[in-house]
C-alpha cells in the first residue's frame, strides 16, 4: 500500500503542475453529467490525458482522481481495492476517477466494469484502439462514449501562438504542420522535433507492439515500419512487404500492420472502386 501511496502522491503533485502549463483548448465537446463511462483515445503523446484533466478540472464543482498506469509499479499490484483505497485516500473520495493508459492494466475492463456498478464517474483513456473497443465491446455494451484525441488540428496549431499571424506567417506555419506534424508537447515547448518524434517512434514500436504482444522478431516489425514511412501513400502488397521484413508468412505481416494501425501509426487505405469485392481484393496504400 505504501509503494501504491507514494507513487499516487508524486503522480498527483504531476497533475498539478501540468494543472498550471500552457493548454491550447481542443474543439472536443466533454462533460460528465451522467453515469456513462468516457473512453479517450488517440497516438501516444497527442494530448489525451492534458485534455481531460484540464476538461475536468473546468467542469464546476468537479473533483477527480487521477492514475497513470504507464507505471510499471502500479501495473504489478494484484488487488485492484488497494489502487481504490489509495486514490481515495489521497484525493479525498472523488466521484470522478481519470485512469491514464488504463490498457496496461490487466483485466482492466473487469475492474472498470466494478467501479461503474459502484457509482464512480471514470475518464478512462489509452493508446491501443483495438484492445479498447474489443473490450469494451464485451464488457461495457451501452454504457460508454468513446473520444479519440489526435495531434493538433491545424487550427489548433495556430492557436498555441495566441495572437493573429498575417499570411505569409500561416503559411510558414502550414509548412511546418505538412512537414512534422501538429504533436502538442513540442509545438507548445519549442523542443527539437525531429528527435522527439524519433523516440516516441521507438517508443510506441516498443510500449504498444513489440512489449504487449510478444513480438520474438521486433527486427521485422522495424524493417516494416522503415519501409511504410519510406513510401507513404504508395500501394503495397503483402508479398512485397514480407520480402522487405524476410518474414516467411503473408498472415504475419497482415497481423504486423494490424498492430501498427492499433498504436496509430499507420492506416490503411482502400482503393476506390463502387465494388466491393474490388475495395477488397486491390492493394492497398
Amino acid at each position: 500500500m505504501s509503494i501504491i501511496r507514494d507513487t499516487l502522491l508524486l503522480q498527483k503533485r504531476e497533475l498539478e503542475r501540468n494543472l498550471k502549463e500552457k493548454y491550447v483548448e481542443r474543439k472536443v465537446k466533454f462533460h460528465i453529467n451522467d453515469d456513462m463511462i468516457r473512453i479517450i483515445i488517440g497516438p501516444r503523446r497527442a494530448g489525451k490525458s492534458f485534455f481531460a484533466i484540464h476538461a475536468l478540472n473546468k467542469i464546476s464543482e468537479s473533483h477527480f482522481g487521477y492514475v497513470n498506469f504507464d507505471d510499471e509499479k502500479l501495473v504489478e499490484v494484484k488487488d485492484y481495492d488497494d489502487i481504490i483505497n489509495t486514490i481515495n485516500s489521497v484525493y479525498n473520495n472523488p466521484g470522478s476517477i481519470l485512469f491514464d493508459e488504463i490498457q496496461n492494466l490487466e483485466k482492466w475492463e473487469l475492474f472498470v466494469n466494478r467501479l461503474q456498478r459502484q457509482g464512480y464517474r471514470l475518464i478512462i483513456t489509452g493508446s491501443n484502439s483495438k484492445l479498447l473497443s474489443a473490450e469494451l465491446a464485451t464488457h461495457l455494451t451501452g454504457r460508454h462514449l468513446q473520444i479519440t484525441i489526435f495531434p493538433f488540428s491545424f487550427k489548433e496549431f495556430l492557436d498555441v501562438e495566441n495572437k493573429e499571424l498575417t499570411e505569409g506567417e500561416i503559411k510558414e506555419k502550414l509548412h511546418s504542420y505538412i512537414t512534422y506534424g501538429g504533436y502538442p508537447e513540442p509545438t507548445v515547448k519549442k523542443i527539437n522535433i525531429k528527435d522527439y518524434l524519433s523516440t516516441l517512434l521507438d517508443s510506441t514500436i516498443y510500449k504498444d507492439i513489440i512489449k504487449r504482444h510478444k513480438i520474438r522478431n521486433p527486427q521485422a516489425i522495424e524493417d516494416l515500419v522503415f519501409y511504410l514511412l519510406s513510401n507513404i501513400s504508395n500501394e503495397f502488397s503483402y508479398n512485397t512487404l514480407s520480402k522487405v521484413t524476410k518474414c516467411k508468412s503473408v498472415h504475419t505481416i497482415e497481423k504486423y500492420l494490424g498492430y501498427l494501425e492499433e498504436a496509430f501509426i499507420f492506416f490503411r487505405v482502400k482503393a476506390f472502386s463502387f465494388k466491393a469485392k474490388e475495395q477488397i481484393t486491390r492493394n492497398k496504400k
